[in-house]
């Protein structure tokens, strides 16, 4: 299950949102996708991923984040990683938005 706060990032095995899909919540630094909540594994395997509304991440090439890094948007949807990401992504970051960020719209002056 997502982050109900939208910190999360969806992942898929395949591109244009296909294959077997999954999320990855934040916020954490995954040092390594090989052993993931739930016994699951997503190393070398991603494909395409959307970003959550309250999240960012960095892409790693190599595990403890290391390597060739891309850093995607927050609200965001890539249906193919650039050639170099492509079914290479060994650790991941995800950061999210503060709540105060999220809700600075809602913020009533105080008088």
């Amino acid at each position: 299950m997502p982050n109900p706060d939208g910190c999360f990032v969806q992942v898929w095995d395949a591109p244009n949102f296909s294959g077997a899909a999954d999320f990855i919540n934040g916020p954490r630094v995954y040092a390594s996708l090989r052993d993931m909540p739930g016994s699951r594994r997503w190393d070398n395997r991603i494909r395409s991923i959307k970003v959550g509304p309250a999240a960012s991440a960095t892409l790693w090439a190599d595990e403890q984040l290391q390597g060739t890094s891309v850093r995607l948007r927050t609200d965001s949807q890539y249906p193919r990683l650039t050639d170099v990401m492509d079914a290479q992504v060994e650790s991941m970051q995800i950061e999210c938005a503060t709540a105060p960020d999220r809700l600075a719209a809602f913020t009533l002056p105080v008088r």
